[in-house]
């Protein structure tokens, strides 16, 4: 039943599998489920929609412009196109919907949409379904599917396990709900005569003011009751049977037939003539028409109607004696009502015909409830050991052939060794890899520096390393539109990026200006910068935010640093609520007013949200990025989160990067190239090597 079309198409309904979004790329084509921008809700769809395909184009954020692909727009579609507003109903030649955006995009992005059919939709789940017991003589079976779209195979299996529950709910539940629709025709049928019976009876005492009779009259009317319960019950019989037999003389249904226990017929053979006829219909409809069994199984269900009708035949005879027996002692008590006074017998007749209503109407709702607490007790003989989740990445299929010959041909040896270095690099290595994965500006580029000195920029001022430092330092000042009075936060996306090398430079390039600079190390969870200067250093920010120490106590003033250092000291235990403490931010107010520049090192806000609270308090916020050493995924996520969490002033400053190497040509940086073997380089004109100073 799991493999069943019918089943599969009951699934595939609940989902929104009917509409393809995917972004195509040079090899293949990129399934947009679960993210897909937009959502298309058709209310009518034309046959010759499924045989196009279809490009989305967003032109701005209210409208957008639908166009046709490929060679499919060829003869009368050529230059077809459809314009329409985001959440108004458009009309064209192929359908009839409403486009709802799901979240904003750039202006002129587009991608592809095709409508399924449930046929297409039928054959690719059913062809890559498979089914497998998880162990021997196990009665768990594990569902499967391969596919390169993850997170619809796993909706889908889902969905495929829980209708299959519902539809094995259902199945144990049709007999209740056919009883309980069968009582409720005779219910409706049967209001009518109870509320007249009532009316009579109750207009009958008023007129005659009668409220009870004698003793005799008592012993025949319970008797007459007992005779009208008895034939309340032969006309539900009767009423059955009727059904029961019509159904079997005219067109079969894949419905069932109402269980005769349900209605107090107790024949075995007729009992269970019935459950194999129902049992039969329900293994019927679990299968298609085209399965070898169903022809089978139709046969069974045609042997079992002739033997039903036989049977019918047989128990409405017998019944038949029941009720001409029933009728002879009816009779008989009829007679004796017959001598009861005038008023007395009208009484008893009213009241007799009451109660013949009012006792079948609360057996049929006797049954009726019988038949629902059967139906709200019933829960499915399965269940869900484990939702679908992905279990390995495999290959899920080959190329084309025509792709791979196209590919080899194309292809030469050292391009195919370029693009399979770039597709393998999963790090930042130059300017224009962080200009793809985030919106904020980079306004510096530290090459790297063989330098063993702490503060280069100080060691080696005529350096290109110091010469990078010195024009982060003049974009600093455009940004922040002064010279002085300058803040400045360095954080990261991970740890390992140079941050507090970074921090001591720039204090460097800094101080060579005559300026007084401090330094702040606010990584309060590993203060690698107080480290590097200090390891001996025992007291400093913490020390001063408890109230240790003074400020002038903390601040460690080195003259062969070029600037003043406020060092972490005492390691907190709540750093995240230190940083964003009122003493905190009133002592970072006081500093700026102490010092010209002010350079903070902090914890890498990719791994810990210390950050945040710091980065509205400063005038930049500089994100360092270390070339051939941060993750491109890990950092496209976080600086995507950083945006939309609202913090613009955020600029990035690649670190680290190489030094071409001897007889490489130039050496790029912003829109000058200064040749690294070149004679102003060699000559001294222009910069002096660090590692050359070193050597001096």
């Amino acid at each position: 039943m799991l493999e069943s079309y019918e089943l599969i198409r009951r699934t595939v309904k609940k989902f929104p599998f009917q509409i393809d979004y995917y972004a195509r790329s040079s090899f293949k084509n990129n399934n947009l489920y679960g993210v897909e921008p937009i959502r298309i809700i058709i209310d009518g769809l034309s046959e010759k929609a499924y045989h196009h395909e279809f490009r989305f184009t967003m032109l701005n954020k209210d409208e957008y412009v639908i166009t046709l692909e490929g060679e499919q727009k060829s003869g009368i579609y050529d230059n077809w196109e459809c314009k329409g507003v985001y959440g108004e109903l458009i009309e064209n030649q192929f359908f009839v919907g409403t486009i709802v955006k799901l979240y904003s995009l750039d202006n002129n992005i587009s991608f592809l949409f095709r409508f399924r059919d449930l046929g297409s939709l039928e054959n690719e789940f059913a062809s890559r379904l498979a089914l497998s017991y998880v162990g021997e003589q196990s009665s768990v079976v594990g569902m499967s599917l391969v596919g390169n779209v993850t997170q619809r195979d796993k909706d889908f299996l889902n969905a495929l396990a829980n209708e299959f529950i519902s539809v094995d709910l259902e199945n144990k539940n049709m007999e209740a709900v056919r009883t309980i629709d069968f009582i409720d025709e005779q219910l409706s049928n049967l209001s009518d005569s109870l509320q007249s019976s009532e009316m009579r009876l109750r207009q009958y005492r008023r007129e005659h003011n009668i409220i009870d009779v004698n003793s005799y009259t008592s012993g025949i009317y319970s008797k007459m009751t007992t005779l009208d319960n008895k034939r309340s019950e032969l006309k539900l019989k009767d009423a059955y049977f009727k059904q029961l037999s019509d159904y079997i003389k005219g067109n079969l249904k894949s419905d069932g037939l109402v269980a005769p226990s349900s209605l107090g017929v107790a024949d075995p053979v007729l009992l269970n003539l019935v459950q194999q006829y129902n049992d039969l219909q329900v293994e019927r409809s679990n299968i298609g028409e085209k399965n070898p069994k169903y022809v089978l199984l139709t046969k069974q269900i045609d042997d079992v109607r002739q033997t039903l009708l036989e049977v019918i035949d047989n128990v409405r005879k017998v019944q038949d004696l029941e009720r001409n027996s029933f009728e002879r002692e009816y009779s008989s008590t009829i007679s004796d009502v017959k001598d009861l006074p005038v008023k007395e017998l009208a009484m008893v007749n009213y009241e007799r015909d009451y109660k013949i209503n009012d006792n079948y109407y609360t057996f049929l709702l006797q049954k009726r409830s019988e038949a629902q607490i059967r139906k709200a007790s019933n829960i499915s003989d399965n269940k869900i050991l484990q939702t679908a989740r992905v279990q390995r990445v495999v290959n899920g299929g080959t190329k084309s052939k025509t792709y791979m010959m196209y590919g080899i041909i194309g292809l030469i040896i050292p391009a195919l060794l370029i693009i399979l270095r770039t597709l393998l690099n999963f790090t930042i290595r130059n300017e224009a890899d962080i200009n793809k994965l985030t919106k904020y500006s980079v306004i510096g580029n530290i090459r790297h520096t063989r330098s063993k000195a702490l503060v280069v920029t100080r060691a080696h001022p005529k350096s290109l390393f110091a010469e990078c430092f010195r024009i982060v330092r003049t974009r600093i000042e455009f940004i922040a539109k002064r010279k002085s009075k300058i803040s400045v936060m360095i954080t990261s996306a991970e740890s390992g990026d140079g941050k507090s090398f970074f921090c001591i430079n720039l204090g460097g390039i800094y101080s060579l200006v005559s300026r007084k600079v401090l330094l702040i190390d606010l990584d309060l969870r590993n203060p690698r910068l107080s480290n590097m200067i200090d390891k001996s250093i025992d007291r400093g920010l913490v020390n001063y935010l408890i109230g240790d120490c003074t400020l002038e106590e903390a601040i460690i003033k080195r003259d062969d640093l070029g600037f003043d250092l406020l060092p972490v000291g005492v390691i907190p235990p709540n750093p995240a609520e230190l940083l964003r403490s009122k003493e905190l931010k009133e002592l970072l107010e006081e500093v700026k007013e102490m010092y010209d520049y002010v350079v903070i090192d902090t914890s890498p806000l990719g791994l810990v949200a210390d950050s945040y609270a710091l980065a509205h308090q400063v005038d930049v916020n500089l994100l360092l990025v270390r070339s051939g050493k941060t993750n491109k995924n890990f950092f496209k996520s976080f600086v995507q989160q950083v945006y939309q969490d609202g913090i613009l002033n955020f600029y990035v400053i690649l670190n680290d990067v190489p030094i071409p190497k001897s007889g490489s040509g130039a050496y790029g940086y912003g829109y000058t190239s200064y040749g690294h073997n070149s004679k102003y380089y060699q000559n001294n004109k222009y910069y002096v090597d660090d590692i050359d100073e070193d050597k001096k």
